[in-house]
């Protein structure tokens, strides 16, 4: 970490202090994940959609690489 803000800050970098990022439920509780990279409208609307509702969202069981693959997209994290 030490590193990186000196990368991004030069010398004023021992005026800031930062932790790590962390995924959202190491913070709070999580009740649905929306999957997208980043999630897309259309998705979450459905999914707030389905809960004022009351009912149950439909969420996809598989990774968003899935769909990025299927869309023809190379893969950021590995080139793929």
């Amino acid at each position: 970490m030490d590193e990186a803000l000196k990368i991004v800050y030069g010398d004023d970098a021992k005026y800031y202090d930062t932790i790590p990022a962390r995924p959202i439920n190491a913070v709070v509780k999580v009740d649905y994940y929306i999957r997208g990279c980043p999630a897309q409208p259309a998705e979450l609307l459905k999914v707030v959609k389905a809960l004022l509702l009351g009912k149950q969202p439909e969420l996809p069981n598989y990774p968003v690489c899935v769909e990025c693959k299927m869309a023809g997209n190379i893969c950021v994290s590995n080139g793929v």
